[in-house]
């Protein structure tokens, strides 16, 4: 899965945890995130244990695509860069990007998720019309 702020180096796959750790190493002077996991069953290569470091993650801000990538590929790794984030002006015209925000009542028992107007419609309520303004 890509991030927006961190290359990944999946070692292993994440089907069977049970529970996961970051914990950090450094290697030619940068700092790397490791997930290491428990696993359902002992892991290959592991001997009788059931932890295995299952990823790496690289911080977009000290590990270019290219150094993480080779690092990935040194411990058999699959890497995927870090997923830029994508913002209204980056979008072509005509596309819109909605904000979302989830709210719950105070007992629980609904969810309810508010989605930001797009100004370009105008919205009814009642008889008036709200053409709101961006």
């Amino acid at each position: 899965m890509p991030y927006e702020n961190e290359h990944a180096c999946r070692l292993l796959s994440p089907e069977a945890v049970i529970q996961c750790r970051r914990t950090e190493r450094i290697s030619d002077d940068k700092k790397y995130g490791i997930i290491t996991c428990e696993f359902e069953a002992p892991v290959a290569g592991a001997g009788k244990s059931h932890w295995a470091e299952q990823a790496y993650r690289y911080d977009i801000a000290v590990w270019t695509p290219a150094q993480a990538k080779a690092h990935c590929s040194r411990h058999g790794g699959q890497f995927e860069p870090a997923k830029p984030k994508i913002e209204k002006q980056d979008l072509p015209p005509g596309e819109f990007v909605r904000r979302r925000e989830i709210v719950r009542s105070q007992n629980g028992s609904s969810t309810f998720i508010k989605t930001e107007g797009n100004p370009e419609y105008p919205i009814i309520k009642g008889r008036e019309i709200d053409k709101r303004e961006g």
